[in-house]
């Protein structure tokens, strides 16, 4: 069952034909270099919107397939785009679903391409001729499937430098929720999240009039994206289930009824998207 964001018409406008007149050529030149001016500063607006390039380092030793750290296991909606990354950048499961731009830089090794991925799992100690720890704090590090490092590149045994930057996550269709649990608890895991692509936060509640009464229950994690309700929520069995999420800059989307009356556990639910 499928609940889909509405989005509001985008309004159309016309211009209105005006009388222009003739301007002198000096004062035509002024005029013209104040577009140019203003226009650069607009671009320079857009290019803000993600984060700055930091420094790190990046291996090919993530085989793209274990993704216990936050939950995201098989899940195609990344479409095998997703890394492991440094204990440091992963901050206790936080940056699980974030979305970084990737790009190799200073090294005979690296090809001129750049590719956008997302945090999965925290990467376990990697060490490189037996003496560096190149996932452990405070290090900032990635860990690449074999398919994603050879497009930035050309040495798969390499440890190479790369930039990176937080970018805004883009994601097709809206953000997915697989139950997970048992007749006594209820959990979901978030995945395929928008915008920051970061949860903070996750309320549950049935459509019975006691649910209703009662209103948001509080869900707990740990350091992923597998939220559980803290009570016995065997009750919630036979009712259509709604989710309050929370994103890491505060944005806030109710998805209503998204699982139905029949939900079952392992099954995924779509609902709205930030």
């Amino acid at each position: 069952m499928l609940h889909k964001s509405h989005l509001l018409p985008v309004p159309s406008y016309s211009k209105q034909p005006q009388n222009i007149m003739a301007c002198p050529q000096p004062v035509f030149l002024f005029l013209l270099l104040a577009v140019v001016l203003s226009l650069a500063a607009s671009f320079t607006t857009v290019s803000c919107q993600d984060g700055d390039w930091d420094s790190a380092n990046a291996t090919s030793t993530f085989n793209g397939q274990d993704l216990a750290g936050c939950g995201f296991e098989n899940q195609t909606e990344y479409k095998g785009m997703t890394v492991a990354v440094s204990a440091a950048m992963y901050e206790n499961g936080k940056t699980c679903g974030a979305c970084f731009e990737i790009r190799c830089n200073g090294s005979s090794a690296c090809l001129p391409k750049t590719i956008q991925v997302t945090a999965a799992k925290s990467c376990a100690a990697s060490y490189f001729n037996g003496t560096r720890n190149w996932c452990q704090e405070p290090r900032k590090h990635f860990e690449l499937p074999t398919s994603i490092f050879s497009s930035i590149s050309n040495d798969e045994g390499a440890v190479v430098p790369v930039q990176f930057r937080r970018v805004t996550c883009d994601r097709q269709g809206g953000m997915r929720f697989r139950l997970l649990g048992s007749g006594e608890t209820v959990g979901v895991m978030v995945y395929n999240v928008g915008g920051t692509g970061e949860v903070v936060d996750v309320k549950m509640k049935g459509d019975s009039s006691a649910a209703a009464a009662s209103g948001w229950v509080e869900m707990i994690n740990g350091d992923d994206q597998r939220w559980v309700t803290a009570d016995r929520m065997s009750s919630l069995s036979g009712q259509s289930l709604s989710f309050r999420v929370t994103s890491s800059n505060g944005t806030v989307i109710e998805c209503m009824n998204v699982a139905p009356k029949d939900w079952k556990f392992g099954e995924s639910y779509e609902g709205d998207q930030f």
